[in-house]
């Protein structure tokens, strides 16, 4: 039978955020896990680490606590990954984090223990306004897909090893 994206985008959200944790070893090496894969509604995977909630956005805000009722009924929009500093991520970014097209923010900063490249694919993510990928330990060319990313607006990829720009100007817009 067919379904449509609508009926099947609660799957491959929770999908692509499961990549992402096993991508990066989160079972054996996250120091703080925002209870990633625990049951509840992926909008619930928070933690407040030092005054700062870290972990799945959903609408730009941490959704709730625990406790508290899922009024949404498990039909919630991811739109925001941010990870504490020294989180310990260990591996590679996966390109299924594409599939989260609602991301408006990725945040992952100070590991030094992320490797190779950015996958060409988050150039999809047309919705992304910011990107950060600092001091990861990532390598390789900034992806030339990222000249699609029109509502990106701050793009911090200090402290790596990117060997070239290849978006030719493309990105001059920030």
């Amino acid at each position: 039978s067919f379904h449509s994206w609508r009926e099947e985008y609660p799957f491959l959200q929770r999908y692509a955020l499961a990549v992402l944790y096993f991508a990066t070893h989160g079972p054996d090496f996250w120091r703080l896990k925002m209870f990633f894969l625990n049951g509840r509604h992926e909008c619930g995977w928070v933690n407040k680490f030092e005054d700062q909630y870290y972990g799945v956005y959903c609408g730009g805000d941490p959704d709730y606590d625990d406790g508290e009722v899922d009024v949404w009924e498990g039909n919630r929009t991811v739109t925001g990954l941010w990870f504490p500093p020294g989180n310990q991520m260990l591996g590679t970014l996966p390109p299924e984090v594409r599939h989260l097209r609602y991301l408006k923010i990725f945040s992952i900063a100070g590991e030094g223990v992320l490797y190779g490249t950015i996958p060409f694919q988050y150039g999809a993510l047309k919705n992304l306004n910011y990107l950060r990928l600092a001091d990861t330990s990532l390598n390789g060319e900034i992806p030339r897909e990222f000249g699609e990313l029109k509502n990106l607006n701050r793009l911090d990829l200090r402290k790596n090893g990117f060997s070239a720009d290849t978006t030719k100007g493309d990105l001059d817009f920030l």
